[in-house]
């Protein structure tokens, strides 16, 4: 069970400082579904916004993680910049856990130094974009308790490539997260064996030790269009 997200789950209800209208209400961004699905506040004003989880009991949690605006493709400049975690018993006096400012990232993916356990956990928003826009919007909103996952650095990145795509299957969807079906794929639309490539820019430097790739197969479509070479 220490692999689960503990915000989600029959016995979790989630709050918000406010939702533009139902179909981005508090619900969406513990629903673990990244396609149209997401929290979000609008407002024309700078004030701090939120998102409270109570997990119906006194849990513990070691790791958070937050799936920001370009998680999901919009526009990384509407990744939130400056947010914490924060804790509560009672769901109204909350004391700050864990502290986040500058941030440009699409996912991120924070461990504790020491483990801390409360009933409720809230993400506290004071700047939600990179730039003036005042709107929150959160993908997902995640609590774990157990080994550190790695994080997808490519997730919601900008990915381009020299050929041409088939239709609806442009290269953006190589980094989008999901595997739905035949179609949630890149697929170089040629009949020449050159130019078959795709990059994705990061935005940033990184280090990585790992590197995935999901062939046709992943998706449902048969074994032998896997790539060989």
């Amino acid at each position: 069970m220490g692999f689960a997200n503990l915000a989600r789950g029959s016995s979790v209800t989630i709050t918000a400082s406010g939702e533009a209208n139902a179909d981005v209400a508090a619900t969406k961004a513990v629903d673990g579904k990244m396609l149209n699905s997401k929290w979000c506040q609008v407002s024309n004003t700078p004030q701090a916004k939120w998102l409270s989880i109570n997990l119906g009991e006194q849990k513990t949690i070691n790791r958070w993680v937050v799936k920001h605006a370009g998680s999901a493709l919009e526009h990384p400049r509407y990744n939130t910049k400056n947010f914490k975690l924060e804790k509560s018993d009672d769901g109204v006096n909350f004391t700050e856990v864990d502290l986040v400012t500058g941030n440009t990232d699409s996912v991120t993916n924070r461990t504790l130094s020491t483990s801390v356990t409360a009933q409720y956990f809230r993400l506290y928003i004071t700047t939600p974009s990179q730039d003036a826009d005042n709107n929150a919007r959160i993908y997902e909103f995640e609590l774990y308790n157990g080994p550190v996952a790695a994080t997808n650095v490519a997730l919601g990145k900008r990915a381009f490539t020299a050929g041409i795509s088939a239709e609806g299957e442009g290269p953006e969807k190589a980094v989008n997260g999901t595997v739905n079906d035949v179609h949630d794929k890149w697929c170089a639309d040629t009949s020449s064996l050159n130019n078959n490539w795709i990059c994705v820019d990061l935005g940033k430097t990184y280090d990585i030790s790992r590197w995935v790739v999901k062939h046709a197969g992943a998706g449902g479509e048969s074994a032998d269009y896997n790539t060989r070479n």
